[in-house]
């Protein structure tokens, strides 16, 4: 009797050791189908390339298959979603490059970050490549009041449009955008100090050749802002905003985020939830055929979630996100 004990609880833990070393598979692919932007979608006019031509210098990719094929093995990220989240994180390293704090907005991309810095040697050699200093992950910890979050991403948004062409994958993954506006506070300050100001404030290059590209996007985040004031707003509550700018640019979004921002005003045809990269829209250049919910819960762990378990305090639901860089 004791014998047939012993096998059983053998058995057990054999079934036991191989059901937790079983492979966490992944979720189902859950981003809209189609090519990565060339170039990372920069935007012309705004001196980027030469910040891409380093990043592509400093990205070793024997290391970075590393990093993929570990969270590939362990079920984090889908194998045909992976170059669009791998995609957001070096916008996220480009932003990091020109702004004294960026916001982490989605979970996976953070999941790369994270996996990255477990490579201690290979992680420092490429920050000091491309940053020319060590980019610091710092966590989110405390409470922030959710206006201030909203702010924090409005923000966000603002500079990610001025820089990079958004794509409907975009939205997939970092939540829906223009649902957050600037405050009131952070419009003065741009429309009000001079650039210079604007640039200690906001921006702090590491890299000298990268002076220029800070530069010009805080001349053009003061240029939409003095844009934005000229549109006259419709006496009817219940009229759409009517951009001057043409529909067919990002241009669009970003006028839109500063009218809403200005005027605490968004567009009837755009308040009902949908995404401002519908496919069928004009705004979305890239005339993909579908849009998915996408992992749009940023740093949660369930889609359309915006109160779910994070590596912070909450969901991009709200603004909230998983951390910065420093």
């Amino acid at each position: 009797m004791e014998f047939l004990i012993v096998v059983l609880i053998a058995v057990i833990f054999i079934i036991f050791a191989g059901v937790s070393k079983k492979k966490k598979q992944p979720g189902k692919n859950s981003l809209a189908a189609g090519n990565l932007p060339s170039r990372l979608g920069i935007k012309d006019g705004m001196n980027l390339e030469h910040i891409v031509d380093r990043l592509d210098a400093a990205w070793n990719q024997e290391y970075f298959q590393q990093v993929k094929a570990r969270l590939i093995e362990k079920g984090e990220i889908h194998p045909a979603e992976y170059d669009w989240y791998e995609l957001e994180l070096k916008r996220f390293f480009i932003l990091s490059a020109l702004l004294k704090n960026v916001p982490m907005y989605n979970e996976k991309t953070d999941k790369i970050w994270h996996e990255m810095m477990l490579f201690t040697k290979s992680y420092s050699r490429f920050c000091e490549e491309f940053f020319g200093r060590f980019l610091h992950h710092e966590p989110e910890t405390g409470e922030k009041p959710e206006e201030q979050k909203g702010f924090e991403r409005g923000l966000f948004e603002f500079v990610y449009m001025q820089l990079f062409e958004a794509h409907i994958n975009s939205e997939n993954i970092y939540g829906k955008f223009l649902s957050n506006k600037l405050s009131s506070e952070q419009i003065r300050a741009i429309e009000e100090k001079s650039e210079a100001e604007l640039l200690r404030d906001l921006f702090h290059p590491n890299v000298a050749e990268d002076s220029e590209t800070a530069r010009l996007t805080a001349s053009k985040m003061k240029d939409d802002i003095k844009e934005a004031r000229k549109i006259n707003l419709h006496k009817s509550s219940d009229q759409p905003v009517q951009s001057r700018i043409s529909s067919n640019s990002d241009d669009y979004l970003i006028n839109n985020l500063l009218v809403f921002s200005i005027f605490h005003y968004m567009p009837e045809n755009k308040d009902d939830g949908g995404s401002y990269f519908d496919p069928n829209s004009a705004i979305n250049h890239h005339n993909h055929t579908h849009h998915h919910s996408g992992d749009s819960s940023g740093c949660s762990s369930s889609h359309h979630s915006c109160s779910g378990s994070s590596c912070s305090s909450g969901s991009s639901c709200g603004g909230s996100s998983c951390g910065s860089s420093s």
